[in-house]
């Protein structure tokens, strides 16, 4: 059985998407751009509770924002507000502010019911969001199911 993760985002302005398939130990880029209008898709496969997903978002003055979701399994995960109220979290600021401010730019695309965009106060900065699906993510039911081993993510 192997489970795959669609995440799709905005990052205002630049941005690197690096997996982990080793819960932390080491990271590889597989998505980078720098066109913030643009809904940026990665597809992770292969998903266990050892993947993580880091966005570090860049932005290049005025205003930095991030948005973004999560499909596994049947499940959607927004970043919201507050971030704590979902499976996103924030994972470092260059600037060392992690007081957020959950605000929509007016060019930037308007979020779905439940979602929100989110940034700190500063500017010339970079924010790194995190998707951990080893945090309590809930995937297929494993009644009679054989392949629920090895770390994959099945049993609620």
């Amino acid at each position: 059985l192997s489970l795959d993760a669609t995440v799709s985002f905005n990052c205002d302005n630049a941005y690197k998407a690096k997996v982990s398939t080793d819960n932390g130990g080491s990271f590889t880029e597989v998505d980078s751009g720098n066109h913030w209008p643009t809904t940026n898709t990665v597809v992770i496969t292969g998903v266990t509770a050892d993947t993580i997903l880091d966005i570090e978002c860049k932005d290049n003055g005025v205003v930095g924002g991030f948005i973004g979701t999560v499909l596994f399994a049947g499940n959607t995960y927004y970043t919201t507000n507050p971030i704590g109220a979902g499976k996103w979290t924030l994972e470092s600021a260059s600037d060392n502010d992690y007081a957020l401010v959950y605000a929509k730019y007016p060019s930037w695309p308007n979020p779905l019911p439940g979602q929100s965009w989110i940034w700190n106060k500063g500017i010339y900065n970079t924010l790194v969001f995190r998707f951990d699906f080893g945090d309590g993510i809930i995937g297929t039911s494993c009644a009679g199911n054989d392949d629920c081993e090895g770390g994959l993510i099945c049993c609620p």
